[in-house]
């Protein structure tokens, strides 16, 4: 199975995104995202703690009901 990866799917990938790399959109796109992902990453950090921590059902108030 690997040997089919490197063999046809990687060349063909590669051929891809040289295509690509061509046009203003693409490259417009790429940087926009490059941008935006930080903002994003932290976001989902932040959502993910917000519903594991401070929900009803989350952790800290599991922790704060048993220990009162």
């Amino acid at each position: 199975m690997l040997n089919h990866v490197q063999t046809r799917l990687v060349p063909l990938l590669v051929s891809r995104s040289l295509y690509w790399r061509k046009f203003r959109f693409y490259r417009t796109l790429r940087q926009t995202l490059a941008i935006i992902f930080p903002f994003i990453l932290l976001g989902n950090f932040v959502q993910a703690l917000s519903l594991s921590v401070f929900t009803p059902n989350g952790f800290l108030r599991r922790s704060i009901i048993s220990i009162a």
